[in-house]
């Protein structure tokens, strides 16, 4: 799982900051998002943003 395009850092960036994490800012260092516990949460927010769990059933 990646996070590709200036969106989608700002999509998890803001589902970060509503699950009221400590976060840095994935828009203005991109590369932030390889580093622990970061690049382990890019697919739950993958999953929790595309609603996935309905087909998991």
């Amino acid at each position: 799982m990646q996070l590709t395009g200036k969106d989608n850092y700002r999509q998890y960036r803001n589902w970060c900051r509503a699950a009221g994490l400590d976060y840095p800012d994935f828009v203005k260092d991109p590369d932030a998002v390889n580093a622990d516990p970061w690049e382990g949460l890019v697919p739950l927010f993958y999953w929790d943003t595309r609603e996935l769990n309905r087909w998991a059933g």
